[in-house]
Order: C-alpha cells, then sequence, then structure tokens
C-alpha cells in the first residue's frame, strides 16, 4: 500500500482499463491500470467523471468554458444590483420614514413602483427590445443588507442593473459619493454584454482589448467594495484569458440548456458506475429528441 500511494478509504473506481471493479482480484496480466479515487479529498464531486480523457481530447482544463448566465447574470452582476440596491435604501433615495424596517419596506415599496414604471418607458423608447422583466420586488427577494444577492432569475438581472444605472444618475452625490464610481462601473458591465452581443463567434483583436478594458475597468472601480469579493468575480480573469480561443462567451452560454438540468439529474439517478457514460449518453440523446430546438444544435454521437 505504501509503494503505491494508497491510503485507507482509497476506493476502486471503473475505468477503461477496468470496467467492473469486481474483476480486481482476479487480474494475471501485469502490469495493469487502475484507478483509484480519494474520498478524504473529495467535496461536491463523489466520482470521477469518465467522459474527461485526454485521449479524446476532453481536457477539462481545454473544453471546460465560464458560462456568463451563472459567472455572469447570477454571480457579478447580481451581487452588483445588491450592493447598489442597498446602498441607495440605506441613503434613503427612495425615501423612508420610521424605524429602520418601516424605512426598508417604504424603499421596497417605492422601488417597486419606479421599476415598473421604468419597464413602461423603456418599451416606449426601444419596442422591439427584448427585456425580461420582473414580475414583482417584494423584501424577501433583496435579502438583507448583509446578504450577497438579489433574488432575481438571470434574465431578469439584466433589466434591473439598466434600472440601477438610470436611478444612479439621479442620486445626490453629496449623500451618495460612490454613485460616480458606480454608475462607471455599471456601465462597463454594460458595455461588455453589449459588445458581445454585437460579435459573431471569433473575436477580432480590437473587441477582445475592448472586453479586457470594460471588464478591468468594473473590477477596479469596485475592488473596495468588499460584498462583490465573491468567486465568480475571480471567474472574470479565466473569462477574458479564454476569449482567443472559446471565441464569444454568449455563443457558448446556457441559456437554452438550463432548463434542462432537472431533467437530465433523473436521468443519473441509480445508474452503474461500470455503465454510467453509456446509459446516461443513451438517455440524454432520448431526451434531446423531445427538444426540436435544442437538438438541432447538439449532436451526441
Amino acid at each position: 500500500m505504501t509503494l503505491l500511494h494508497l491510503v485507507a478509504g482509497d476506493r476502486l473506481e471503473p475505468s477503461e482499463h477496468l470496467e467492473n471493479v469486481g474483476l480486481f482480484e482476479h487480474i494475471d496480466v501485469f502490469p495493469k491500470t487502475v484507478i483509484f479515487w480519494r474520498v478524504s479529498l473529495e467535496y461536491l464531486t463523489r466520482h470521477r467523471n469518465p467522459l474527461f480523457s485526454r485521449e479524446l481530447g476532453l481536457d477539462p482544463a481545454e473544453c471546460l468554458v465560464v458560462d456568463v448566465l451563472h459567472q455572469m447574470y447570477l454571480g457579478v452582476m447580481n451581487v452588483f444590483c445588491h450592493d447598489v440596491l442597498w446602498l441607495l435604501i440605506r441613503s434613503l433615495h427612495f425615501g423612508g420614514v420610521g424605524t429602520a424596517d418601516e424605512i426598508f419596506e417604504v424603499a421596497v415599496m417605492t422601488c417597486r413602483q419606479k421599476l415598473l414604471r421604468w419597464y413602461k418607458d423603456r418599451h416606449a423608447l426601444y419596442p422591439t427590445e427584448t427585456l425580461t422583466r420582473v414580475s414583482d420586488l417584494t423584501t424577501s427577494m433583496l435579502s438583507d443588507e448583509d446578504g450577497r444577492k438579489v433574488k432575481t432569475k438571470a434574465a431578469e438581472t439584466w433589466g434591473v442593473l439598466l434600472f440601477l444605472l438610470d436611478e444612479l444618475h439621479t442620486v445626490n452625490l453629496a449623500i451618495v459619493p460612490d454613485a460616480t464610481d458606480l454608475l462607471a462601473a455599471g456601465r462597463a458591465l454594460e458595455n461588455t454584454i453589449c459588445l458581445w452581443d454585437s460579435c459573431e463567434w471569433r473575436l477580432t483583436d480590437e473587441d477582445i482589448q475592448e472586453s479586457y478594458d470594460y471588464l478591468t475597468t468594473f473590477l477596479q472601480l469596485t475592488h473596495r467594495f468588499e460584498h462583490m469579493h465573491t468567486p465568480k468575480r475571480h471567474l472574470c480573469t479565466h473569462l477574458l484569458s479564454n476569449l482567443a480561443q472559446h471565441g464569444n462567451p454568449r455563443m457558448y452560454s446556457t441559456w437554452m440548456d438550463e432548463s434542462l438540468n432537472k431533467q437530465i439529474k433523473k436521468c443519473c439517478r441509480e445508474l452503474s458506475q461500470t455503465t454510467f457514460d453509456i446509459v446516461l449518453l443513451a438517455s440524454v440523446k432520448e431526451l434531446f429528441k423531445t427538444c426540436d430546438n435544442i437538438h438541432k444544435r447538439i449532436r451526441l454521437v
């Protein structure tokens, strides 16, 4: 055991060299490659993913990409909206009289009315724009001041960001001195998304440089806001470094695929590790047959 660097609790995993771990003791041809999983070091992952193989060209470092739906809309952008909303609430931008709880409730009601009115004004200015709206804004959606996020869906966060940027234009800088930097940071996020929406798969050198300029501007202007320092903020650097290789992030974002996660999770249940990859791919292929739009752009071999 010492020579093999194994420790108590290590688990023998199925692999292309030994699909049935029950045959381990019957190996009579040596040397033989087998794979052990160190349980003591596992976190969210419980088993080695058999789909990752350098021989197949599926190296995680090469084929895994940063998804802007989770990293940007549900990550950096959402946290930014949370901090700006609470900054405006604390500065009484939305009004408020009474106790802290009463001020919070009044602020949320006022913000809700302003947001719904802003949606109408925005539609009048851009009648062809598709903008996902928040159906309601409640106190529970804002979590609390020490929370990290606003409880909005990914597409809804984009509209909330644009609304807050317009609100930052109207604040009293004497009361909210950070408004100038936050407005510039928010515009940098907006410009990043608009840039990618206007580009095709392959980004030019100018597009990549512009992406760097916008996102680094955002990171610099929000560096002093402690709540915004989240793991997804760090992923901005990985996203930028992969632009030349992986192309436009909006092209490989999971907007369409996200709705399938619940169904795919069901496909993964009660599968044997020995036949996990084969059975799962077969199940997912059958699932995609019922999703015509997605089946057109995904081919499973």
